[in-house]
């Protein structure tokens, strides 16, 4: 269980937020008081954790005279915080490539780790415009979407051996 409540975390939940989730999924519908006592805290954290998990759309909430709560299906709620993601990252990348220094300059890379190359490789040969020169000792096999990309695009491709 600890993996889980791990992994929660990453996606911005807090280690109690994780554990009243979990305890939900694994209960069903419960009061505050009661996650309390099974996942062994104060009740405050827990109702803090519930207000939490409540106002970003992870669980449901019933009126009455007790109140409870009931946890929404992780199937509803990675599909919101995929979306979400997916949003944020297109918003970052039209943001930040805006603010980005589009003057042409001369740069050496000092690229370490074969995955950083080919990647950086990968990044030089999407961003090409006119004219690739390419110099390699491995085989282009791995670069070969990008190049034939680039060469649709109109970019001249050459290669030394």
């Amino acid at each position: 269980m600890t993996e889980l409540v791990t992994k929660l975390m990453g996606f911005g939940f807090t280690k109690t937020d994780a554990l009243v989730y979990i305890n939900l999924l694994k209960n069903g519908r419960s009061s505050g008081y009661k996650i309390a006592k099974d996942i062994s805290l104060s009740r405050s954290s827990v109702y803090s954790s519930i207000d939490n998990l409540y106002k970003n759309g992870c669980i449901f909430m019933s009126d009455g005279d007790t109140k409870e709560y009931e946890a929404k299906s992780p199937e509803l709620i990675f599909s919101q915080i995929e979306r979400q993601t997916i949003d944020n990252i297109q918003i970052l990348k039209k943001e930040l490539s805006r603010m980005m220094l589009q003057e042409e300059k001369e740069f050496i890379y000092n690229v370490t780790g074969f995955e950083n190359l080919i990647q950086k490789a990968r990044e030089m040969l999407a961003l090409a415009q006119v004219e690739v020169y390419l110099n390699t000792d491995f085989h282009l096999e791995l670069l070969e979407k990008e190049i034939c990309d680039a060469i649709e695009r109109g970019v001249r491709v050459i290669t030394f051996s």
